[in-house]
């Protein structure tokens, strides 16, 4: 299985699953690859999914914990909200990824900022749209958004 795979099952299993130790132990040795491959450029989504893979599994790691934090920062866009990878524009699905992942690891970052990013997205009628310029809105892109919004709280201040 992969990693984006298992995230999606620990997303849905319920909290007091008992995990098989040989999945945990495999999903351990996957995050442990990650942390050493020092060439890898993961996306916002691939890195959500280590965050819910490690939550779940019991990875508590402070290396684990370093990496999702400065490889999620790495991909803020300079308009407040978070690109799929280093270099990309902001899009709805990425800020989603790393606003939940800072949040989740209580850590410092521009609410209102990436609030503003956000609001950007949203169009007339009501829905909001994936980035930028997209012309009209999509079902998941307002989820995402809506998601998004919720995270951040009011939008004001800092803080994790």
């Amino acid at each position: 299985m992969d990693v984006y795979t298992l995230a999606a099952i620990a997303e849905i299993l319920p909290q007091d699953y008992q995990i098989p130790v040989q999945l945990r132990e495999k999903v351990i040795r996957m995050i442990d690859e990650v942390l050493q491959t020092d060439k890898l450029r993961p996306t916002a989504e691939y890195l959500l999914c280590l965050k819910i893979m490690a939550d779940r599994f019991g990875t508590k790691s402070t290396g684990l914990n370093y990496y999702l934090e400065n490889q999620a920062r790495l991909l803020e866009s300079t308009k407040g909200g978070f690109g799929a990878v280093i270099g990309d524009k902001a899009d709805i699905y990425s800020t989603y990824a790393v606003v939940r992942i800072l949040s989740e690891m209580h850590l410092p970052f521009e609410r209102a900022r990436v609030y503003e990013c956000v609001k950007q997205y949203k169009l007339d009628d009501g829905g909001f749209r994936c980035e930028e310029g997209a012309p009209i809105f999509d079902l998941s892109s307002t989820y995402y958004a809506l998601l998004t919004i919720k995270l951040l709280g009011n939008g004001g201040g800092k803080g994790g």
